[in-house]
């Protein structure tokens, strides 16, 4: 079991933040960035955040169709490997909302397959990642900074849930990006 050095449960005011997230996606279509555009997101980051996990660089791509409904909610696919092997494949949701004319907020919920390797133990296959991104959008591309959460929700026998940070670039499939 590497990875650990201190399962410690995920501080109350991060829960809150993430929770707060999910019911960004509620919001009315009012506050949103249009968008026509799939995209497919590169991404790199560290897992393990608050938790003192040892080695734990991650790496991932993701598919992100354009938007849906007057809802506005993207699907997303993606996955992403980690040191000593950890992968995480997921379906998830976004949701794209504007601060300004090129910033955005994309609050997200995910559920997917988590298998350590010799990687970090989460205590089941079955895990839950929420999180919310910061992007700047470009002319034709994006970039963000994500912060995420990664959790059997308590279903399992053990569940010390783990944070990581990522930074993103997201490539337009179609169209030129400009939304």
């Amino acid at each position: 079991m590497t990875g650990f050095r201190n399962h410690r449960r995920t501080p109350k005011a991060l829960s809150l933040v993430l929770t707060f997230s999910f019911f960004l996606l509620l919001l009315p279509a009012t506050l949103h960035a249009s968008s026509n555009t799939n995209y497919l997101n590169i991404n790199a980051g560290y897992i393990g955040l608050l938790n003192n996990a040892a080695n734990a660089l991650r790496y991932g791509l993701e598919y992100r169709h354009k938007a849906l409904s007057r809802w506005l909610i993207r699907p997303a696919l993606g996955g992403f490997i980690g040191e000593h092997d950890a992968t995480y494949l997921y379906a998830g949701i976004r949701r794209d909302f504007t601060i300004g004319e090129r910033w955005l907020l994309a609050p997200s919920l995910d559920i997917g397959s988590y298998r350590p390797g010799n990687g970090i133990d989460l205590g089941t296959e079955l895990e839950f990642r929420s999180g919310v991104e910061l992007g700047y959008r470009f002319d034709t591309w994006r970039v963000s900074f994500g912060l995420f959460h990664l959790s059997n929700g308590g279903i399992g026998d053990r569940n010390p849930g783990t944070n990581s940070a990522v930074i993103a670039m997201h490539i337009p499939l179609n169209g030129n990006g400009v939304e």
